[in-house]
C-alpha cells in the first residue's frame, strides 16, 4: 500500500502485506478503499484484515498505521466510510460495519449468499451495498436490518456511487448499462421505496467506475478507455 501526494511526486506512506502474513506466498493483495473526512483511510486486503490509517495532515505527512481490524477469513472485497460508519465487504457477499466514533468497534455483521460483494456506498446507517449477482441490498446498520432488496442488474455489477447531497445512487454493471435509482431514507412508510429514474445502455463498453460530477452530471468509465462518458443532468 502506497500513499502519494496528489501530483504523485512524493509518497508519504508504504506498508507491505507481508508484515502481516506468516506464509511466504506471493498471491496477497489489497482491495478496497475508503476516505473519511475525519482524516482515516482504511484498506481492505486479501488476508481478510482491514487496516485503518490515521492521516491527521491535509499534506500527508505523519500518516501512521492506527488499527488492524482482523475482520472474516475471506479477502476482503470493497469498503466504504462516511463520518460515522466503515463498512467492509468480502467475496462471500458478507458484510461487516464499525462505529468510527468508537475507535472502530465492530457494530454488526450481515450474512452473505456466497457471492461477492463488489462496491459498497453509505450514509448515515444506511449501507448501500452491490454482489456479481446484479443485485443492491440496503442494510440499515444500526438495527442490522435488510431493508431493500433489488434485482438492479442482469450481471455483476461493477460500481455504486451515492450523490453526495441528494437521495440519488448510480450503479453499473456488465450489462452495459448505467442505472439511477432513488434511494430511501426511511423517514416514513412512504420514504422505503426505491425506484429506477433513469437507465442507459452503453454498447460495446465494459463499464468499470461511475461518479457524481460537481455540476449534477454523472461520468462513467470503462476498461480499456481512455475516455469518460459523461451524462448531462437534464
Amino acid at each position: 500500500m502506497q500513499v502519494w501526494t496528489v501530483d504523485g511526486s512524493d509518497m508519504k506512506f508504504f506498508f507491505a502485506l507481508s508484515a502481516l502474513v506468516d506464509s511466504e506466498e506471493d498471491g496477497h493483495y489489497m482491495r478496497g478503499i475508503a476516505h473519511m473526512n475525519r482524516g482515516f483511510i482504511c484498506v481492505g486486503s486479501s488476508t481478510g484484515n482491514l487496516l485503518v490509517l490515521n492521516a491527521p495532515s491535509p499534506d500527508g505527512e505523519n500518516i501512521e498505521l492506527l488499527h488492524n481490524l482482523d475482520v472474516s477469513k475471506s479477502p476482503i472485497t470493497a469498503c466504504a466510510g462516511s463520518d460515522s460508519i466503515l463498512v467492509c465487504g468480502n467475496e462471500m457477499g458478507e458484510l461487516a460495519a464499525f462505529n468510527v466514533n468508537d475507535a472502530f468497534e465492530l457494530m454488526c455483521r450481515l450474512p452473505g449468499s456466497r457471492f461477492p460483494c463488489t462496491s459498497l456506498c453509505t450514509r448515515g446507517d444506511m449501507i448501500m451495498a452491490a454482489y456479481s449477482t446484479g443485485h443492491i441490498r440496503i442494510y440499515r446498520a444500526s438495527i442490522s436490518e435488510l431493508a431493500v432488496e433489488l434485482a438492479a442488474h442482469s450481471r455483476a455489477i461493477t460500481a455504486l456511487c451515492l450523490e453526495p447531497s441528494l437521495n440519488v445512487m448510480a450503479s453499473v454493471s456488465e450489462d452495459q448499462y448505467l442505472n439511477v435509482w432513488s434511494v430511501p431514507f426511511f423517514g416514513s412508510r412512504e420514504d422505503c421505496d426505491m425506484e429506477l429514474i433513469f437507465s442507459e445502455r452503453i454498447e460495446n463498453r465494459l463499464l468499470t467506475g461511475v461518479a457524481f460530477l460537481n455540476d449534477g452530471r454523472i461520468g462513467v468509465a470503462a476498461y480499456d478507455e481512455d475516455d469518460v462518458i459523461v451524462f448531462d443532468k437534464v
